[in-house]
C-alpha cells in the first residue's frame, strides 16, 4: 500500500511539472512576483523532495514502526505547506492563464 502511494504522488508531481510550471514560468517572463514565487517555491521543492523519498526509502522494507508516526507527521506537515502555498501562490496565476 505504501508504494502505491509513493507512485500516486510521484505521478502527480510530475503532472505538475509537466503541466503546471511549464505554464507559469512562461507567465514569469513578464511578471517579476510571480518569477520570484517559483523561484522559493522551487528551493524549497528539493527540500520537499528529499524528506519525502527518504521517508519512503527508510519504510519501503516494513520496518521501524516505532518512527512511523512522527515521520508520517513530518511528511504530512511539509506536504501540507506546500500545497498551500502552491494553491495560495500559483494557482491564481495559473487560473488567470486560461482562457474563457
Amino acid at each position: 500500500m505504501l508504494h502505491d502511494v509513493e507512485a500516486k504522488l510521484l505521478t502527480h508531481l510530475k503532472k505538475e511539472d509537466d503541466e503546471l510550471y511549464p505554464i507559469l514560468r512562461k507567465m514569469a517572463k513578464d511578471n517579476q512576483d510571480l518569477k520570484l514565487k517559483l523561484e522559493s517555491l522551487a528551493n524549497d521543492l528539493g527540500n520537499v523532495t528529499k524528506t519525502i523519498s527518504a521517508f519512503f526509502e527508510k519504510y519501503a522494507d516494513g520496518e521501524h514502526e516505532a518512527d512511523f508516526k512522527t515521520d508520517f507527521q513530518k511528511i504530512y506537515l511539509i506536504l501540507s505547506r506546500r500545497i498551500n502555498s502552491e494553491e495560495r501562490e500559483l494557482f491564481p496565476e495559473y487560473v488567470k492563464s486560461e482562457p474563457l
